[in-house]
């Protein structure tokens, strides 16, 4: 084989190798070529220093025996002048291939530290709790109940969701609305609910009195005005809105929240409506 086809074929066979090197293998490699010319470095002072005295030694022996030769002793001395100017540019190019070898290093112990960041965040995303807005069932609408609803919502992660909150409010409006206004969200009050275990519910029943959890009295003029609007609702002069937000931790300490927003879409078959805006999750 012709001497350059060789030279040309080991050199693409060398940076196939290099392509195909994992991270940690590139890393092993720099770090192997940093500490081989760290040895090469100490082995070249090591023999300079030899030299160095070797020659000191035998012009110190020719000025005892019978003079100095200056023209040899100036040759002497621009010699070790060039051997230091070697030495120093063959130091300053180990030093940069340290310094590069510390570079990549570094780089790779970065990409280290990101990809197990990664993979922590897409572990913890697939076991933690996802609580949801599901479904709703609507149930009666009359001038003496006004509307009972029942929001469901369900945890579709791989964990239990706890320290469970939940909040919700009513708005009418006389024009439809795309959600709740924020001046509503802000006066929003959370209460204890239940935890939710993986893929089970949790229910949360609108307009509502339940044996044994008395309505506040917000909640009991909330619903004495949703009943004396009743026909306005029924005429669709006025919209009926149900709106609130789900808070709970997952069991790696992470907060989250869920949103919901419904309507009464139709008055005469209780058909529920869902909101543009507000039913977002995290």
């Amino acid at each position: 084989m012709h001497p350059i086809t060789y030279i040309r074929n080991w050199r693409e066979e060398r940076r196939a190798r290099r392509e195909q090197e994992t991270t940690a293998d590139r890393a092993a490699r720099v770090t192997a070529n940093a500490t081989v010319w760290m040895a090469v470095f100490t082995a070249l002072l090591f023999v300079l220093n030899g030299i160095t005295v070797l020659i000191l030694s035998n012009q110190l022996k020719e000025m005892h025996e019978g003079g100095v030769d200056t023209h040899a002793l100036a040759q002497a001395s621009s010699d070790q002048a060039d051997a230091a100017q070697q030495f120093s540019d063959t130091a300053e190019d180990i030093n940069g291939d340290i310094n590069g070898a510390v570079d990549q290093l570094e780089a790779a112990a970065k990409n280290t530290r990101t990809t197990i960041r990664s993979a922590q965040t897409q572990f913890r995303d697939e076991q933690r709790a996802w609580v949801g807005f599901q479904d709703t069932a609507s149930g009666e609408f009359s001038e003496k109940t006004g509307w009972v609803v029942r929001v469901i919502f369900f945890n579709s992660g791989r964990s239990p969701a706890r320290n469970v909150q939940e909040s919700s409010m009513f708005r009418l409006s006389p024009n439809p609305l795309p959600g709740p206004l924020q001046t509503d969200i802000k006066q929003l009050v959370f209460r204890p609910a239940q935890s939710v275990a993986p893929q089970s519910k949790l229910n949360l029943d609108m307009g509502e009195f339940k044996s044994g959890e008395p309505f506040t009295e917000d909640q009991t003029q909330g619903q004495q005005l949703i009943m004396s609007h009743f026909q306005e609702i029924r005429d669709k002069k006025y919209f009926l809105y149900y709106f609130g937000i789900v808070k709970y931790d997952d069991v790696f300490g992470g907060p989250h929240e869920t949103q919901y927003c419904i309507f009464l879409a139709n008055p005469t078959t209780k058909e529920v409506g869902i909101c543009d805006a507000f039913n977002d999750l995290n």
